[in-house]
């Protein structure tokens, strides 16, 4: 799959990249080479054969007593028309919670009709 930035992206990549180089040889290079996979991973996303934007973001979450709760969440939304669907699951980050297995069947099971 091919993918083409605005000029714009593409201008602000290409500053990011010299930015890491100074710092660190070889770190710019890497950077791009990240923000390329995440951007052909999001491009192929797809639930029920249909595009969709995907979110995996881990965080913690604390109540009013200080109790911690690292959370693991993961999100996708489907355009559809003048509106969109939006999945979401959370859960611990680590554990038997954590099934990319099982995430990939539910997601997989799910049926849209275009």
């Amino acid at each position: 799959m091919r993918v083409e930035y605005h000029p714009a992206v593409e201008a602000e990549l290409m500053e990011i990249r010299r930015y890491y180089e100074e710092r660190s040889p070889g770190l710019g290079t890497q950077f791009v080479d990240e923000f390329e996979r995440q951007v052909l991973l999001l491009a192929a996303t797809k639930v029920g054969d249909v595009a969709a934007a995907y979110m995996k973001a881990k965080y913690t979450v604390a109540n009013p007593e200080g109790r911690e709760f690292k959370t693991l969440s993961r999100m996708w939304i489907i355009p559809r028309g003048s509106f969109m669907f939006l999945i979401s699951m959370s859960g611990t980050q680590e554990g038997p919670d954590v099934s990319e297995t099982e995430f990939k069947a539910i997601l997989d099971s799910i049926r849209i009709e275009k």
